[in-house]
């Protein structure tokens, strides 16, 4: 599952999941708005509809070849927490292979991931020093398939307005204030581009450890789906100085945001070493 090129995401995507799926709020903040926090917050809790059911395909190309991945993903919010259940269906030597992830939104209460490896048929909790390591080859890892908690990082407002094609976006350095909060997610800088008018990330480059390699971020067909806005493309590139080092590719083949189908049950241990 490892690669020698070790790959990292964060906060712009969380999303596997979820970069994936995204609820508007109750009111969105004003395109004028300078308060970091509450910005990088919203687009956080846009970044999983209320009840969400996703087929997405994963392609992993380096200098190995091209890789291909078939994902289902079942995410639920509820008040204290957000819940996300990946679960690999092709190819076959890593059919069933899933992932449980409990994000909570409370700071200060840790968030619980677990992993299921079908050949070992054991369900192994994710300790915080391992969150970095990629997922299944891609370039996500661990870390990227759970939201950030802003309040983990230093954030600054770099320009108010920045636009990426037609897509006005405020332009935002976060940086981790500990070791700790660094070393999970994988990232010694990151600036994220955050639509005004979609209130989601629409795009990230960050800095990994040492500096040598770099991270980018971004999405591209955004429609509404249920009303919500959703990425139906997702890429992301890990570049060492100038040269592409690896890509993953994830597209969006369906997608319920409101979708009776999800419940309570789905978001166990037990459903976890299920299977798809």
């Amino acid at each position: 599952m490892h690669r020698t090129v070790s790959t990292r995401l964060s906060l712009a995507c969380a999303c596997l999941a979820a970069a994936w799926l995204w609820q508007p709020m109750a009111s969105a903040l004003d395109s004028g708005a300078s308060d970091v926090r509450a910005i990088l917050r919203q687009a956080l809790d846009r970044q999983a509809g209320t009840r969400s059911l996703g087929r997405v395909r994963m392609q992993i190309r380096d200098r190995t070849g091209t890789r291909e991945r078939m994902l289902t993903m079942r995410s639920k919010r509820y008040d204290d927490a957000r819940k996300t259940l990946i679960l690999i269906e092709q190819p076959a030597d890593v059919r069933n292979t899933g992932f449980l992830s409990i994000d909570y939104r409370a700071g200060g209460r840790t968030d619980e991931q677990w992993l299921y490896l079908p050949k070992l048929h054991r369900v192994t909790r994710v300790p915080n020093s391992g969150k970095a390591d990629p997922f299944v080859g891609s370039d996500f890892s661990i870390a990227d398939l759970s939201p950030q908690d802003p309040e983990r990082f230093d954030a600054r407002l770099v320009e108010p307005e920045v636009k990426l094609g037609d897509e006005a976006c405020w332009l935002i350095e976060v940086t981790p204030r500990d070791a700790a909060a660094r070393a999970e997610s994988g990232y010694e800088k990151m600036q994220i581009w955050v639509s005004k008018h979609k209130g989601m990330n629409w795009q990230l480059k960050g800095w990994l450890p040492n500096g040598a390699r770099t991270k980018y971020f971004k999405v591209s067909d955004v429609k509404q789906v249920n009303g919500v806005w959703t990425a139906h493309r997702m890429q992301m590139r890990t570049l060492e100085g100038n040269d592409v080092a690896s890509e993953t590719v994830i597209d969006v083949l369906q997608v319920d945001n409101d979708a009776a189908d999800v419940s309570d049950a789905d978001f166990t241990q037990q459903r976890l070493e299920r299977g798809v």
